[in-house]
């Protein structure tokens, strides 16, 4: 409290902190939202992603798994996407294994932790960008998808990347109907991959 007292400005990657600050009583008044950014490498921003139907859809998540970022959602969506859609899942796997990962379906790879040197390949792979967090302050994982092309699919809980229906679609937390219906207006319309890709880019 001392700190928020004496700052001028309050620096936060996101509306979301803002918020989390307001309702803590906060001085919310002091804060400017600048979001985070990534550093670019020759691999990002070449070109747009062509997602040509006809194939499963390809989507990816980065990031620890569990609820905190929307883990159980995921795996609840894929279930309803068996046969249109794989999902790979990369990021720390608690142990003991949690009986959420045990039964997984046949569409969801567990990837676990790999260096940040290898993530890039499963960006190139990827047609979309799934993050339904639930408690985030901005993450960097989606800047980076950005700067891929890749289309995302995130919740406001998880940062402020997009606007609603140009770089990808904003969803409400919790709900694993509302991944599944995002998801399938890609399946539905393949061209929103190319033109969402654009505009991430």
């Amino acid at each position: 409290w001392k700190e928020w007292d004496s700052a001028d400005y309050i620096v936060c990657g996101s509306s979301f902190v803002v918020d989390a600050m307001r309702k803590v009583g906060g001085p919310a008044d002091k804060t400017v939202v600048i979001p985070y950014g990534v550093p670019l490498s020759g691999n990002q921003g070449q070109s747009p992603h062509n997602y040509p139907g006809g194939r499963k859809l390809r989507v990816l998540t980065v990031g620890t798994l569990g609820l905190r970022k929307g883990t159980p959602y995921i795996i609840e969506s894929a279930r309803q996407l068996q046969g249109e859609c794989e999902f790979v899942l990369i990021g720390s796997i608690p142990q003991p294994l949690p009986r959420l990962l045990r039964d997984l379906p046949g569409n969801v790879k567990l990837v676990g932790h790999i260096p940040r040197s290898y993530i890039g390949s499963y960006y190139q792979w990827a047609d979309v960008f799934l993050l339904p967090s639930l408690s985030e302050g901005s993450a960097t994982v989606c800047y980076e998808a950005l700067s891929y092309g890749l289309p995302l699919v995130v919740t406001p809980n998880t940062g402020q990347f997009i606007t609603d229906g140009e770089e990808g679609f904003i969803i409400q937390p919790k709900s694993a109907e509302e991944i599944t219906i995002a998801l399938s207006k890609f399946l539905n319309q393949p061209q929103l991959v190319n033109e969402m890709s654009a505009k991430a880019l």
